[in-house]
């Protein structure tokens, strides 16, 4: 937030200028996901993460002799560099969770994180413009930098260092494979494993629905229901409590609830929410709408996260993650890409309907597909995990 404002100020409220941070934010994920993967699951990711936040940190300090010496053109080549540690170290997040919680734990870990990111989501839009205000852009950096190192000390200390064994998968320590060869056995595994490559068939889908929603529900309001455009503030609100809500019942229900079904439900919740918002004759309907949306999202994070990290081998989750994240960055800029110029030319109306559509679509697929895959699956055993990787070495040159 203090970045947007301050780019906003210093460029002369310049669109290009703030739909440039946009493509430097994210760009790089598109670019960087594929080798971001394969990097995680070669090394250390204790070691990936601390070196990311400390990386970040810095990159916080030039944005504040960006504001000292007016230097605008300097704020794009900083965040295209933090953009490109946090792909790796949003791909090293996701895959570190099952070294520090027992597999039945899980879906409480899971539940915990999704609430602290919505609580940050909520907070640091806040406190960033809050400091812009008070204390100016310079502070706000400062501190921005002091929450990296605070996240490399507490990961320095809590999380334990992870080295794959030579024989754990298609990236052995010794007589490594090439790069391309890692990505090319990623691909392979995941076209080869029906229950991950559905899971990431509809994560992907419900990119869609919300590049649509992202860059059309501003129209609705306005141009529907009319009312103002500042109106689209409750709803980033109302998303980021329910959210937070759900992930702490989902934390309580954790050890009784089974993943399927926690899977079923929020894909129903989520058409639901959808088909309501697309439908919504007034703000309040349109805000139940975006409540039964974020009950079905966040645990749906949750079980996805979960499921990934249940039953892909260790060795081949950073590249999994990498592909999810990826596809989720490439269909969503599609989404809002298109969303935008169509909204000028159809009701928004229309637009919201189509994003309720593949909603339905994808909570059919869910409930056919998914579902009855993990019914029936069971997590991979380390001599299974071992076996492929060695037939994965093997075939790579």
């Amino acid at each position: 937030m203090t970045l947007l404002l301050w780019v906003f100020a210093e460029s002369g409220q310049s669109g290009l200028a703030i739909a440039a941070i946009t493509v430097a934010e994210t760009v790089p994920y598109l670019l960087l996901s594929p080798l971001a993967g394969v990097f995680v699951d070669r090394f250390n990711r204790r070691a990936i993460l601390v070196g990311a936040d400390l990386a970040r940190a810095l990159l916080s300090l030039a944005l504040v002799y960006a504001v000292v010496s007016h230097s605008l053109w300097l704020v794009y080549p900083v965040i295209l560099l933090a953009t490109l540690f946090s792909a790796v170290a949003e791909v090293a997040a996701g895959t570190v969770l099952p070294r520090v919680v027992e597999d039945r734990q899980l879906e409480q870990g899971n539940g915990l994180l999704v609430i602290g990111q919505q609580a940050a989501l909520i907070a640091g839009p806040a406190l960033g413009a809050v400091l812009y205000t008070t204390v100016g852009p310079g502070v706000a950096f400062v501190a921005d930098a002091a929450t990296f190192l605070l996240s490399a000390l507490l990961i320095g200390l809590a999380l334990p260092p992870h080295r794959l064994q030579p024989t754990e998968s298609g990236t052995p320590s010794r007589g490594r494979s090439s790069l391309w060869g890692d990505i090319r056995a990623g691909l392979r595994y995941l076209l080869g494993a029906r229950l991950i490559l559905a899971n990431f068939a509809i994560t992907s889908t419900t990119a869609l629905a919300a590049g649509i929603n992202g860059t059309v529900m501003i129209f609705f309001i306005t141009r529907t229901l009319g009312h103002n455009a500042p109106d689209l503030a409750w709803l980033a609100a109302t998303n980021g409590v329910a959210q937070m809500l759900v992930g702490g019942y989902v934390v309580w229900l954790a050890h009784r609830a089974r993943l399927e079904r926690l899977l079923a439900a929020s894909l129903g919740l989520m058409a639901l929410g959808a088909t309501l918002v697309a439908a919504a004759w007034s703000l309040p309907v349109l805000v139940l709408g975006v409540i039964l949306t974020s009950l079905g999202n966040a645990p749906f994070n949750i079980a996805r996260d979960t499921l990934d990290q249940r039953y892909v081998p260790p060795s081949y989750l950073g590249r999994v993650r990498s592909a999810v994240d990826m596809s989720t960055t490439a269909l969503f800029l599609a989404a809002s890409s298109l969303s935008g110029y169509l909204v000028p030319l159809l009701e928004p109306r229309a637009l919201l309907s189509a994003s309720a559509t593949i909603s339905v679509i994808v909570a059919l697929a869910g409930w056919l597909v998914l579902v009855p895959l993990l019914k029936r699956a069971s997590p991979p055993s380390e001599g299974s995990v071992a076996a492929q990787g060695q037939e994965d070495h093997v075939r790579q040159p």
